[in-house]
Order: C-alpha cells, then sequence, then structure tokens
C-alpha cells in the first residue's frame, strides 16, 4: 500500500530549509585548475620556522595554502540557493 502526502506551497511556513549546493561542471573544474596551476606556490614558505613551532606553522600554512585554495574554490564555484 502507498500514501501519499502533498505539502501545501501556498501556505507561509515558519521552518523551512534553504539548500546551498555549487554547480560544479567540466567547465568550472578546468577554471579551478588552471587558476591553481597558475598561483606562485613556489613562494610560499610555510614550514620555515626557527623555532619548529607549530602553532606557527600551522598558521602560516591556514594563512598562505588553505586561504588561497578556499579563495579559488569559492570563485570557480559559486553558491547557489534554492
Amino acid at each position: 500500500m502507498l500514501e501519499l502526502y502533498v505539502a501545501n506551497l501556498n501556505s507561509k511556513r515558519k521552518n523551512y530549509k534553504t539548500i546551498t549546493i555549487r554547480k560544479i561542471d567540466f567547465n568550472s573544474i578546468n577554471e579551478f585548475k588552471d587558476k591553481l596551476s597558475s598561483e606562485l606556490w613556489q613562494n610560499v614558505r610555510v614550514f620555515e620556522n626557527v623555532n619548529n613551532d607549530v602553532d606557527i606553522i600551522f598558521n602560516s600554512f591556514l594563512n598562505t595554502y588553505l586561504h588561497t585554495y578556499l579563495q579559488i574554490f569559492y570563485s570557480c564555484f559559486p553558491k547557489n540557493n534554492s
């Protein structure tokens, strides 16, 4: 036995969810790869630290690789709310 429930789409609900998606297709992936390959990664000196302080090394990593990577990711794959 199958029971279907049809929601009233015209009713004003207070509790609704917004789904955020990113459009990832062949062109956006190629753009992402192209932007990553054009970055000057050799200029980043993440693990140079005289004191070998793990916190400084980690923060340096976040401020360089991760920050650059996320900027490129967000520009190539923008959010689309539905």
